[in-house]
């Protein structure tokens, strides 16, 4: 069992002086008196235990890593079981560092999830799962999750079944796979899956003859990854990606372990010291080479773990001047990684750092269309981004830092598979955005991952595209998945909050397109409007004394299903008489989310769902409020009030209101009118396919449940459309149906948000022969032609379950 010392072990002089170095510590250390969650309370101990063991070499950077990672474990197996997963047939597997034991201080946790053939799960369950781990709070985050390394990468599901990864990595599994399994390890979940799996990976990982064309296969890999970083320059190094870095000595080490695993157990090991003690052991690699790959690794280590734990942020980017001793370490990190670099050259070929690009632009065309690109694509827009020359004084110097990121930017567009044109496209408007300046190609060049990150989405959503196109300086916060704290200061906090907004579309759509859980797009997306309209409301009654006004919201916003580029219904409520205070505060709250600010306007509003509807007062008292619902509303406005929730004032009690009288069955006829003129409306005549307005779609489901709570004057406690199935559930009939409506609305909304992001269409109708259709059948992985079979399918058993438990059918 691996210790590190107490926090108590160190003096507050030891404290003071580390906190010079490690500003974070003095963050972290007054929130250990707070009422803290067992698990953040846990993981900052931890964390700052390992921060000072590093910092004051009271433990070896292998003991650091290691304490930090089984704390890591206890975490994810504790918010496993809190989030009630622990009953599921899913396994969770740990990958990279993590896998090894070996996780530095501020990484992220490569995360694999797997199933048994045939098991069901409950997406929101996963998906709250993952956010109870990576979600900032006040007090800081757990750990960030990565799930990019599993069967299919970003396009394969979440969840794979043992059948799965058996297939995928038996059919279609590359070399890098190979070696990223061989770290693989289970933390938690079903034993028969985990069982299953410990089966399977040895014999993907691990052949028994040597594989003669493997050798060729990482020489290629080497070179590859080396193509993405930039050169060392005199004053910083990439302690990971750089040439004879963290990289280069694991990648040294699994390549013989995957070269000679087959043959010898032994290597088979998830630990870095353990393989190379086994190389040694066999005769494979001399021991003076051993001792000092071992050495370096773990010194690189400790530094990695020293400039993370200064703010704990996942860099790896060692700069002079660090340390008092700076120029010794600079010195000895140079002949270090120049020795790696020889030795796993020799086993690996030479990593180039000069791009394969052309610098004739007739040459690059040809390049670009051997490697995927439409000739029109490359003639035309290739030829204005090139024109499009860095900004530098520094110029052949910069042009080659832009000229890297330009290849990288498109090998990693070839491996993906997708929209290139796309991508170049929205990659030339980007360039022009950012004015070409070669700060950004320098920070681009240093950051694979979000390299990965630009092509992915450029070539996937043209609507993502757009927001880091409109707003480059957006960059540096979606990289660390970080939002700047608020001002109070009004003019700056409306500049922050637009890009609040941006920021949170772009993390969790991001996101969205790799997990497909609907659930926490729209939790997260409607919990930004409600920080952003807490903040303007606060704000403005901090400018107008005496007002005492609320926000009723309503829609998809009050029940937290907030889409991409909707709009905000609600209703101003005050407490007791409305003054001239409060309609003061009504319009410049009005005004302020409405009006162009840096990053555009915040939201539009739609106000027709306050009593009276346009006619109506813009603010109203509660106790109006209250009497217009419970005796004059229309039975769809009470219907519409089933969808409400407060934003800051918890005694305006709206849904409890709705049901405080019966409904006739005129007025559920009524109601069924409504929903047909919607139908109407709506429809098409060419073969689109309304998710929403179609019968069977979106609207049909709603207004089921919301027509059953009027029926029995059920109580509703949440304005969400799952939790209101959920407690309907137990009705006659509804038992029977209600797991299957969830999944079918999930399935819908889910599509539905994806095609606002393949495309810059609104709305909820789409069109099976458009380009958008077969990207959104790529991304949930099936054909086009079976995914307008499925939604067809879809809408016709929902037309059916609707029939069945329509609460007025008698």
């Amino acid at each position: 069992m691996i210790s590190l010392p107490k926090i108590s072990f160190y003096s507050p002089s030891d404290l003071k002086k580390a906190g010079e170095h490690l500003p974070i510590i003095q963050n972290y250390l007054p929130l250990l008196s707070q009422n803290l969650s067992e698990s953040f309370k846990k993981r900052q101990i931890a964390f700052i235990e390992c921060a000072l063991a590093n910092f004051f070499k009271k433990s070896s950077a292998e003991n650091v890593c290691r304490y930090w990672s089984l704390t890591a474990d206890e975490i994810i197996a504790q918010k496993w079981s809190e989030i009630g997963l622990d009953k599921s047939q899913i396994a969770v597997f740990a990958v990279g560092k993590l896998g090894a034991h070996e996780l530095n201080l501020s990484s992220d946790v490569d995360l694999m999830f797997i199933s048994a053939d045939g098991a069901t799960y409950e997406k929101k369950l996963l998906a709250n799962f993952i956010s109870s781990l990576s979600e900032r709070t006040e007090f800081g985050f757990l750990f960030r999750v990565d799930v990019d390394l599993r069967p299919g990468g970003r396009l394969g599901p979440l969840v794979s079944t043992v059948s799965q990864f058996e297939d995928y990595y038996g059919n279609y599994g590359e070399t890098w796979e190979r070696l990223a399994l061989i770290r693989l390890r289970p933390i938690v979940g079903h034993s028969n899956t985990v069982t299953a799996i410990e089966d399977l990976v040895p014999k993907f990982c691990f052949r028994k003859h040597l594989d003669y064309t493997l050798l060729e296969d990482l020489k290629s890999l080497r070179k590859k990854i080396q193509h993405h970083y930039p050169a060392k320059d005199d004053n910083s190094f990439n302690l990971k990606l750089g040439i004879g870095g963290i990289r280069d000595i694991e990648l040294f080490a699994h390549a013989l372990q995957v070269i000679h695993g087959g043959r010898i157990p032994e290597l088979r090991t998830r630990s870095t010291t353990e393989a190379f003690g086994a190389l040694k052991k066999h005769g494979l690699l001399p021991e003076k080479d051993v001792e000092f790959l071992v050495s370096t690794y773990w010194y690189f280590r400790y530094l990695e773990n020293w400039i993370q734990s200064a703010h704990d942020q996942q860099t790896h980017l060692w700069t002079s001047n660090l340390t008092d001793n700076s120029k010794l370490v600079d010195e000895e990190v140079k002949l270090r990684s120049n020795q790696v670099n020889k030795l796993v050259t020799s086993l690996l070929g030479e990593a180039k750092t000069e791009t394969e690009l052309p610098h004739e632009v007739e040459l690059q065309i040809r390049w670009l269309i051997k490697h995927g690109f439409t000739s029109d694509s490359s003639h035309k827009t290739w030829k204005e981004l090139m024109s499009n020359h860095v900004l530098s004084r520094k110029t052949e110097r910069d042009e080659e830092q832009r000229l890297l990121f330009l290849q990288s930017f498109v090998l990693e567009l070839e491996e993906l598979k997708s929209d290139s044109d796309l991508a170049l496209s929205l990659l030339l408007d980007f360039s022009k955005a950012t004015r070409a300046k070669a700060t950004f190609f320098t920070l681009l060049n240093r950051e694979p991952l979000l390299i990965r990150e630009l092509a992915w989405l450029f070539s996937i959503s043209p609507y993502l595209g757009q927001i880091l196109i409109s707003r480059p300086e957006l960059i540096d916060s979606f990289l660390l998945k970080t939002h700047a704290p608020l001002s109070n200061d009004l003019t700056e906090a409306l500049d922050q909050l637009g890009d609040h907004k941006l920021l949170s579309e772009l993390v969790t759509s991001s996101r969205f397109l790799t997990e497909k859980s609907v659930d926490y797009l729209t939790t997260s997306l409607s919990s930004a409007a409600d920080t952003i309209c807490k903040k303007i409301l606060d704000l403005t009654l901090g400018e107008i004394k005496h007002s005492t006004l609320s926000i009723l919201t309503m829609g998809k916003w009050a029940g937290q299903e907030l889409g991409l580029r909707s709009d905000l219904d609600f209703v101003f409520v005050a407490d007791s008489e409305v003054t001239e205070y409060d309609h003061k505060v009504a319009r410049r709250i009005v005004n302020r989310l409405t009006q162009k600010n840096r990053g555009g306007s915040l939201y539009p509003l739609d106000f027709r769902l306050r009593p009276s509807g346009n006619a109506g007062l813009v603010v109203v008292t509660k106790d109006q409020l209250e009497d217009y619902i419970k005796t004059t509303a229309k039975t769809w406005e009470r219907q519409a009030y089933l969808k409400s929730r407060h934003l800051n004032n918890k005694s305006v009690f709206t849904r409890e209101w709705a049901v405080s009288r019966e409904t006739s069955t005129s007025e559920f006829e009524e109601l069924a009118n409504i929903k047909e003129k919607l139908f109407q409306q709506n429809r098409t005549d060419n073969q689109n396919i309304d998710l929403k307005y179609s019968p069977g779609g979106m609207i049909d489901i709603e207004f089921l449940y919301q027509w059953t709570a009027l029926k029995h004057r059920i109580k509703l406690n949440s304005a969400n459309t799952i939790d209101c199935i959920r407690q309907i559930a137990p009705l006659p009939d509804w038992n029977r149906w209600s797991r299957k409506l969830i999944e079918n609305y999930q399935l819908l909304r889910t599509l539905e948000q994806l095609q606002q992001l393949v495309s810059m269409a609104t709305g909820s109708s789409l069109d099976p022969n458009s380009p958008s259709f077969k990207k959104i059948s790529l991304l949930v992985q099936i054909s086009p032609e079976e995914l307008g079979y499925k939604i067809k399918n879809t809408l016709a058993e929902n037309i059916k379950i609707v029939k069945d438990l329509d609460p007025n059918k008698s």
